[in-house]
């Protein structure tokens, strides 16, 4: 049975699986994971964020499972994997640790001015204190809260929480984004997207993190926002399409872009890809 692995880089070991491409750094376009698809008709895939949909299923006939490295599965077709019998799994656990601490760490980039300063230049900006400062959390769920926690030490002014599984979370998201100076996201969706009538919403020098997913933004508005406001200010990991064209967003002097990082430490890339790769062992391989 062979294992195509779709996700760069990939250095775990696969011991025990027919691995039929593995090699490169560089991540795969939609289009190149198409044809290494057509090439190899693999039986089961190691995927990235790249989308599995009908078109793309029917180019794997002999496909049983996708083992996403990573925790969303919003790329994939969930009801047509069911619909063909293909199992998918995530690796839930173990990016956690790594994308709380870049979100802590994109925050007090933010707070601090950190990404603006220049030696070279010598051009001061003045920074905030986060003890001053309401933050507010839009889901709360591991990343949510391990956030929450590390924040705690910093000693900010108030945490705002919004998650509508969370007992003790009683605000909206209007509510979140009317009252907090910082704004982070750890939500697979929202049931609309971020959007002018939000932002019209926000105070004119918040500063909005996304480590979450790109769809949160609408990025036309949020573009418009930042344009404007130009004493707010976004730290964004993740983008609706990647790698991102939107380069007018990129080249804001208030934005921090970063190419979905957060989950690219050692020890969380070592854990996602092992645990991707148990996986199919556990499920296909156990008992064979």
């Amino acid at each position: 049975m062979k294992t195509l692995i779709t996700t760069k880089p990939f250095s775990a070991s696969t011991e025990g699986l027919d691995i039929v491409h593995s090699k490169g750094l560089k991540k795969l376009t939609q289009q190149q994971v198409e044809l290494e698809l057509i090439k190899h008709s693999p039986d089961f895939i190691i995927a990235g964020t790249e989308t599995y949909g009908a078109k793309q299923l029917n180019l794997c006939p002999n496909l049983k499972a996708i083992s996403r490295v990573g925790v969303g599965t919003s790329s994939i077709d969930m009801e047509e994997c069911n619909n063909r019998n293909i199992k998918v799994f995530n690796t839930p656990e173990a990016p956690t640790e790594a994308v709380a601490e870049y979100t802590v760490a994109l925050i007090l980039s933010m707070v601090k001015n950190l990404y603006r300063q220049d030696a070279n230049d010598w051009c001061k900006f003045l920074a905030r204190d986060l003890s001053s400062m309401t933050i507010g959390i839009v889901g709360y769920g591991r990343i949510g809260r391990l956030v929450e926690s590390k924040l705690r030490a910093l000693n900010p002014k108030l945490t705002l929480i919004c998650d509508p599984f969370y007992e003790n979370s009683y605000l909206c998201i209007n509510s979140i984004i009317e009252h907090s100076d910082i704004v982070t996201f750890h939500v697979p969706s929202l049931d609309s997207p971020i959007s002018k009538e939000h932002f019209e919403r926000m105070k004119s020098d918040v500063i909005l993190v996304n480590t979450s997913r790109g769809s949160i933004f609408n990025e036309k508005d949020l573009y418009s926002f930042l344009k404007k406001n130009t004493k707010a200010s976004a730290a964004l990991d993740v983008f609706a399409e990647e790698p991102t064209p939107n380069k007018d967003l990129l080249d804001l002097p208030n934005t921090l872009c970063t190419p979905h990082v957060a989950s690219f430490s050692i020890e969380s890339r070592q854990k996602m890809e092992s645990e991707a790769v148990k996986n199919i062992i556990d499920n296909y391989y156990t008992n064979v």
